[in-house]
């Protein structure tokens, strides 16, 4: 399927790594001239960038967020969705979790360190990041409680190991099964007291407040409802997106793009391989499936990898071999790359990359 006339006119919203790997690759690779990119904060680089950095600094500036803003309608041929997957933070519905009566957050407001010190801090999460907390986290808090939900990252990144070695004050404990107001109990039926910190590093849900209006409001992207007559672009509660060519080219108008959804990824070379996926594309180079087949390809892909179907969540979770079948496809789609056997090797066991950190990065 074709997309139509080249696209004169493109926005990129955000200017994160993925909006700007973006921006360059439709430059450079594409040879497209006009080229805006949106940003909601005050400069370029997304969660790269640090808003709270030194306390005792003083930064003037010369916007206000309370100023009024002027509100303009612009027309584009085609728009990069760039905002990635770090804006509306997920919580979950644990039984007495408005009772927490010390600090609470998600880990997405953690800034200062030293606001942890000689604190007992419970973390509670399952991914990579979960473990990156609490070995920054090691340095300052009295002691740290993981609450993992699955501890397969545990396994992966051999923190047992990196725990004794470095004498890190971190336990892992049982899921949390529900809160009481002194009390944090446990599924296994222990329970922790004296809690003065609880993190939720529970990730992010999928959200593009921006498309639910507009010429775009009638292909979706609103949550699932049986009650809605568009078609569902954030599937279930939000934790996956679907009908996306590549998890990039939407289905249903294919001058709407993603860049950066997946979870668990090497993420730098996958914005670079999106962004020449949608740049080939809407140059006409390289030819789009139509909508039937990406939701068929999903449907192949999500065989493949053992998924409950391509509403499955793990749809959008790439940790290695799915990242690297991934570019390997992409690689022969356009032509651009050389297929190295010797980096994919490396994806087949990610544990090797952990294993290097902890060794660089931890001395350990």
């Amino acid at each position: 399927m074709t997309v139509g006339a080249r696209p004169q006119r493109i926005a990129v919203i955000g200017a994160g790594a993925a909006g700007l790997v973006a921006a360059r690759e439709l430059q450079t690779i594409g040879g497209f001239k006009d080229i805006v990119v949106f940003e909601a904060q005050a400069d370029v680089g997304g969660v790269c960038r640090v808003e709270h950095g030194n306390p005792e600094l003083d930064i003037v500036s010369s916007g206000y967020k309370e100023d009024p803003l002027q509100r303009v309608v612009d027309t584009f041929d085609a728009v990069v969705v760039a905002n990635v997957h770090y804006i509306k933070p997920y919580i979950p519905d644990l039984e007495g979790v408005e009772k927490i009566q010390g600090r609470f957050l998600h880990s997405r407001d953690f800034r200062n360190t030293s606001e942890f010190d000689g604190r007992t801090v419970l973390v509670i999460g399952s991914g990579t990041s979960v473990l990156d907390l609490s070995r920054i986290l090691a340095s300052y808090a009295k002691q740290i409680y993981l609450s993992l939900k699955d501890p397969k990252y545990w396994d992966i990144e051999n923190l047992p190991e990196l725990i004794w070695k470095k004498n890190y004050p971190i336990q892992r404990i049982a899921p949390v099964a529900q809160f009481s107001e002194e009390v944090v109990e446990l599924e296994n039926g222990s329970a922790l007291l004296s809690v003065d910190v609880v993190i939720f590093d529970t990730g992010y849900l999928y959200d593009f407040p921006f498309l639910k209006h507009g010429p775009f409001s009638d292909h979706g992207a609103q949550l699932a409802d049986k009650m809605q007559k568009y078609r569902e672009l954030i599937g279930g509660s939000g934790e996956v997106v679907v009908n996306l060519y590549k998890k990039a080219i939407y289905a249903h108008n294919t001058k709407l793009a993603f860049v950066g959804l997946p979870l668990y990824i090497n993420s730098f070379p996958l914005l670079e391989f999106q962004s020449a996926l949608i740049t080939k594309i809407w140059s006409g180079e390289v030819d789009a499936p139509s909508a039937d087949t990406v939701i068929k390809l999903e449907e192949e892909e999500a065989r493949k990898y053992n998924w409950d179907g391509r509403l499955d969540k793990r749809s959008v979770i790439w940790t290695g071999v799915p990242q690297r079948d991934y570019q390997a496809e992409l690689t022969t789609i356009l032509g651009i790359w050389e297929q190295r056997a010797d980096r994919a090797r490396e994806f087949a066991d990610i544990s090797e990359f952990f294993a290097l950190r902890n060794r660089l990065v931890f001395d350990a």
